[in-house]
Formats: C-alpha cells, sequence, structure tokens
C-alpha cells in the first residue's frame, strides 16, 4: 500500500484551523418610517452620508463589528439622535423618526387654508384653522410652501412663505374685520331718563361674538373705562351713573374668546340739566 506524500498531510493539517477562524457578522439599520437616509461614522463629529437607506442589513466576515456611531435622516422628519456603537458580534441599531409639524393658526379662528408651493398656485383646501399638518403629508410640512387663510367677512391677509427647514414651523394670521362688521351705534342720539340715566343702543353686524363691552369717558380731558359687559345678541345698554349738565362719551366693542372687535365710532351726549 503506497504512503501519503508528506507535503500532503501537511497542507490538509493546516487548512482546517483557518476555516475554524474565519466566521460572520451581521449588522442592521432600520427606522419607523423606512427609507432614511443612514449616516455613519468612527465617532459623531465625522458622520458621513452612505450610499444606503433604511432597512440596511449586511453580513461581514470578520472577528467582530468595528466601533461605529449611525444617524439616520428623511425628509418631513426630524434627524434621528446619533447612536455609537462599541465592537460587537451583533448590531441592530433602530430609530423612530419624529414627523416634522406646520401649526396654521388665524384670529379668529376658523378660517378656510390655502396653500400651494408658489404663490401663483394656491388651492383652497378642506381644512380650516386652527391645524397642524404633518411633515410627510404633500410636503406641506417641511418643504418650500406658501400660506393664506380666507373667511367671510375678511379682507384676504397677505400670503407667508416658508422655507425649508429641519424644526416646526408655525404660521399665524391676524384677520381684521371689514368696517361693516363692527357693531355700530344708533344714528339716533342716546336717550334719558328721569334720574339720569343714559340708554345706548347700537346694531349687531357680528356673528361669533359672546357679548359687547361698553365704556364710559368723562368729560373730553377723561379716559375711558369699561362700565359694563352685556351679552350676546344685547343691542342696549342703561347708563345710570351720569350726572345732569356734565358731557360723557360712550363707545361699544364686540368680544369673544379669541379677543375683541374694533370700537364703535364714538358718542358724545350732554346730559341735560334737572
Amino acid at each position: 500500500m503506497m504512503g501519503v506524500p508528506r507535503n500532503l498531510m501537511l497542507s490538509a493539517f493546516l487548512f482546517i484551523p483557518l476555516l475554524a477562524g474565519c466566521f460572520t457578522v451581521h449588522e442592521v439599520v432600520t427606522s419607523d418610517p423606512y427609507d432614511a437616509d443612514i449616516y455613519w461614522g468612527e465617532s459623531k463629529e465625522t458622520l458621513v452620508k452612505s450610499v444606503v437607506k433604511t432597512p440596511y442589513s449586511k453580513i461581514h466576515r470578520g472577528t467582530a463589528l468595528e466601533s461605529r456611531c449611525f444617524q439616520v435622516r428623511k425628509n418631513g422628519y426630524h434627524k434621528s439622535e446619533i447612536a455609537c456603537r462599541t465592537s460587537e458580534d451583533y448590531r441592530h441599531v433602530h430609530f423612530d423618526l419624529k414627523p416634522l409639524t406646520t401649526t396654521i393658526t388665524s384670529n379668529p379662528p376658523g378660517a378656510t387654508i390655502h396653500w400651494g408651493p408658489t404663490w401663483e398656485k394656491l388651492q383652497k383646501t378642506e381644512y380650516e384653522t386652527p391645524f397642524i399638518v404633518k411633515g410627510d403629508r404633500a410636503g406641506v410640512g417641511w418643504r418650500d410652501w406658501h400660506f393664506q387663510v380666507r373667511k367671510d367677512g375678511y379682507p384676504d391677509p397677505e400670503i407667508v412663505f416658508l422655507a425649508t427647514q429641519t424644526t416646526d414651523r408655525h404660521v399665524h394670521f391676524d384677520l381684521e374685520a371689514v368696517e361693516e362688521d363692527r357693531p355700530k351705534p344708533d344714528p339716533e342720539p342716546p336717550s334719558t331718563k328721569p334720574g339720569t340715566q343714559v340708554t345706548l343702543r347700537w346694531e349687531d353686524h357680528s356673528s361669533d361674538e359672546q357679548g359687547f363691552k361698553v365704556e364710559r369717558k368723562d368729560g373730553p380731558g377723561g379716559r375711558y373705562r369699561e362700565i359694563a359687559s352685556v351679552g350676546q345678541n344685547i343691542t342696549t345698554y342703561t347708563d345710570t351713573g351720569p350726572v345732569p349738565g356734565e358731557t360723557y362719551y360712550y363707545r361699544i366693542r364686540a368680544f369673544n374668546q379669541i379677543g375683541h372687535s374694533a370700537y364703535t365710532d364714538e358718542i358724545r351726549y350732554e346730559v341735560p340739566r334737572m
């Protein structure tokens, strides 16, 4: 029987431990939502954008994964925190991304929202103020976008442009009532009753007021102060404080939970002497 050549036996002996020392390690990077760009580097300061997106999975050949820091970024979402991992045999890094938001408000509320990529392409939406739109919805929350709100009885405000940014945004519109919406005094002068009472009357042109506030100024050099507050749809008030022979000035404005309307025109009345 022929013997095995010595050099062949030596080769077989050396090959077995080489196979035993070569194994694989697994690295996984995921995010919710997925399809986020992955940034990585040896430290937080050396992060660079990779060519892969989440979910990322790769098997490496070697003894262990090297230390590495990770971050993921996706349009319409805040940047994730940076996660650093030391050397390990298996690695799974997961990120839950928080969407960017744009908050749209107006005073008064209930205005219809219009928006678009340019001011010429504004489109009416089904939404009213106040409203929060998430960054992953049509790009409104984070892209370059134009906004305007419109409400019956109020002039259209200026169009507001918001540029792309990586933080939450808030756009607010203060709407000014048209002249016809101001509470107007009765064209007739206030009437007096025995006991130096002055009765005021005005017209109600508001649709969402909670009531009206009455202010009085004593004499031309005085200062206005609130003397009464009446409820919704009440359009008269009787002032029992005037003194005969003195001159008084009155003004009224509507109010609700948001704020106040403009004042009426000033009403001057001189109380007759008894």
